[in-house]
């Protein structure tokens, strides 16, 4: 696959350009078109496992409240890191969604300076359920 630049999309906004590929905010959107997304364009997208520090808070924010704490645990987390994180903990999971797609609510499309550098990065802000929650996912 090769990769394109954000940038080059059709509109002059950022909302005009992520609408371009098909996300708005508030819509729902499926777990492999993010994956796919996020490798495409290379978009940061983090995923967030709890809805009030999604919608409450800004990733920046986020980091430096939780830079203390393992990647892992905290309530949210970089698709990149997650999929690596879940294909060793479950094999399954990617062929999995392609029988039972999982849906991600969009938060917020925009660019973040959070990891230093800066310099700002698009990115897409998504909540996701616990994946420990998804038993019923899983067991469809």
């Amino acid at each position: 696959m090769k990769k394109r630049m954000f940038e080059k999309l059709e509109g002059e906004s950022l909302e005009d350009k992520f609408a371009s590929i098909g996300l708005n905010t508030e819509d729902k959107v499926d777990f492999r078109e993010l994956k796919k997304i996020n490798e495409l364009y290379n978009i940061d997208v983090v995923l967030y496992f709890e809805e009030e520090i999604a919608k409450n808070s800004t990733y920046e924010a986020d980091l430096k409240k939780y830079a203390g704490v393992p990647e892992y645990e905290r309530p949210f987390v970089k698709l990149k890191s997650f999929m690596r994180f879940i294909s060793e903990c479950d094999p399954e999971f990617e062929p999995r969604l392609d029988i039972f797609p999982l849906m991600a609510d969009i938060i917020k499309l925009g660019e973040h300076g959070g990891e230093g550098a800066g310099k700002k990065k698009v990115m897409v802000k998504v909540l996701l359920p616990f994946y420990n929650e998804l038993d019923d996912w899983s067991a469809e």
